[in-house]
């Protein structure tokens, strides 16, 4: 797979899925993941479940050996024992069995020098999960981005799910019975919402459901760069290929689907342009009409927002797919084949013409791919009748559409094929 060489080059790069299993539970060494700065002064929870009489460990973080203490008869309170490292401390806390099943609460105090903290106890009759608070008030979360979290109490390991679009971040902090989500800005066509879902890991159907929902984001319009100007800021980009443009659906050559932590990713490795191929024919739930599954648009949108999200470039286009586009060039301008490039960008266009300057279209991909012999004049017809069809599909869309910066291919986007072939779309690109 090429793009053009004046861009950048292609790079293969492995994603890494999110699920999250966590636990108010220390049993797990999780403590041993931890860092902490010399001095300080942490405790592994400000509040424990406990279910019955079943024992919890309470973690800290001390310069000096602390103390544990219950206001609560019924609270036991083990021996302080040094773990881990001389400045990581374990402490048993168990429960006297509750007759009566009811709730009840109490407290722990747990000081270390002149520095204590509190660690609020309840016990529950049977295993729970229960949901203490959320820091975005009634789950509603910010249309243009941002983070939020949820904390819960639960008297065993956890799982959570999420939707997609919400991010588990990863914690280095002691506190356990708390997650924090990371989510992109909606540039979908209509609000969204989605279930967290916190169940035990030792009975699922034990679990609590927090329900968030996110508005349509506000559109930017800002489309005031020029092709050059873009091409300048697009200083290192990445090919993700074999992810969106495999003709038997994504993650079927070999790759994860495309998140938002591969993304970010992607941007701590120092790239700010990514090119996401994509196949369309082979997504299409209508023939009769070309038209494009609505779920398949959609998941393009949702890949091209965690870009857009990180202030980095998209370039989308139409891949290879089986060849009915760019294979068929060989064989000169096909009406059908025409009909369809207008039909699959007129809706490509429309859906994504939520995003600003930072999403471009490359109308094809290696046109005439089959033919690397020598250049013809019926293919190089072919060629620049489908990229005509290209530029007159999107900007007919209007929007943003009608100025965005859109990427023709030379024959089989060879760049040494450059003399071979001249386009002048309407002024927008020459000799490309």
């Amino acid at each position: 797979m090429k793009i053009l060489k004046s861009i950048f080059a292609s790079m293969l790069l492995v994603s890494v899925c999110g699920f999250a299993t966590t636990s108010c539970n220390d049993d797990d060494g999780y403590p041993n993941k931890v860092e902490f700065l010399s001095g300080e002064f942490v405790v592994s929870k400000s509040a424990m479940a406990l279910a019955g009489t079943q024992p919890q460990t309470l973690t800290i973080k001390s310069p000096v050996r602390p103390s544990v203490s219950s206001d609560a008869a019924w609270i036991h309170v083990g021996e302080v024992e040094r773990s881990v490292s001389s400045s990581i401390y374990t402490c048993v806390i168990s429960c006297d069995e509750n007759s009566a099943y009811d709730v009840r609460t109490g407290s722990l105090t747990v000081t270390a020098g002149s520095e204590s903290k509190t660690v609020t106890v309840t016990q529950y009759g049977a295993e729970t999960v229960e949901i203490v608070s959320i820091s975005s008030e009634g789950g509603v979360l910010a249309p243009n981005g941002g983070t939020f979290t949820v904390n819960y109490a639960a008297t065993g390991e956890v799982n959570i799910e999420a939707p997609q679009w919400l991010t588990i971040v990863g914690s280095r902090s002691l506190n356990e019975c708390s997650v924090e989500f990371r989510y992109s800005a909606n540039n979908g066509e209509a609000g969204r919402s989605g279930d967290i879902v916190i169940s035990l890991v030792s009975d699922p159907a034990i679990s609590q459901i927090v329900t968030v929902s996110q508005e349509k984001a506000e559109i930017s319009t800002d489309m005031s760069s020029s092709a050059i100007e873009l091409a300048a800021k697009m200083y290192a980009g990445v090919n993700i290929g074999n992810t969106m443009e495999p003709p038997s659906g994504e993650g079927t050559w070999g790759t994860p689907v495309v998140n938002q932590e591969y993304i970010r990713g992607l941007k701590s490795l120092g790239f700010n342009a990514v090119r996401v191929p994509c196949a369309w024919d082979s997504h299409v739930s209508d023939a009769a009409t070309n038209t494009i599954d609505p779920a398949w648009l959609d998941r393009v949108s949702e890949v091209v927002g965690y870009i857009v999200a990180e202030d980095m470039y998209a370039i989308v286009n139409i891949h290879w797919d089986g060849g009915w586009l760019e294979t068929s060039c060989v064989n000169g301008y096909d009406k059908a084949v025409d009909k369809k490039q207008r039909d699959y960008w007129t809706q490509i266009a429309n859906k994504l013409n939520v995003y600003d300057e930072h999403l471009l279209f490359a109308g094809m991909n290696e046109p005439g791919q089959q033919d690397q012999g020598a250049v013809n004049s019926s293919s190089i017809n072919a060629i620049k009748a489908y990229q005509q069809t290209f530029v007159d599909a999107v900007r007919a869309t209007g929007g943003n559409n009608a100025k965005r910066c859109l990427i023709h291919q030379t024959p089989y986007t060879n760049i040494d094929k450059l003399a071979h072939i001249r386009m002048d779309f309407g002024g927008i690109m020459q000799s490309v």
